[in-house]
């Protein structure tokens, strides 16, 4: 039986497993600059599913890319 979500909004997030999070870490730590696993995780959503996204997010994305 599919697992229920505990409210009206899913968080994604909470599908992470411990082997996730152990690769997160050391993606974090073999990073130069070292960012955050917070980072590096919108990275890899947007990567995954940017192409879901409006003009706006896309807009936005280039800007970050480039402050970044």
């Amino acid at each position: 039986m599919p697992r229920e979500p505990q409210s009206k909004y899913f968080w994604p997030a909470s599908a992470i497993t411990e082997g996730d999070m152990a690769l997160l870490y050391r993606a974090r730590e073999q990073s130069p600059k070292r960012q955050p696993i917070t980072q590096l995780l919108a990275h890899a959503v947007r990567e995954t599913f940017g192409h879901l996204a409006g003009e706006a997010d896309n807009h936005r994305q280039v800007e970050l890319k480039e402050a970044g």
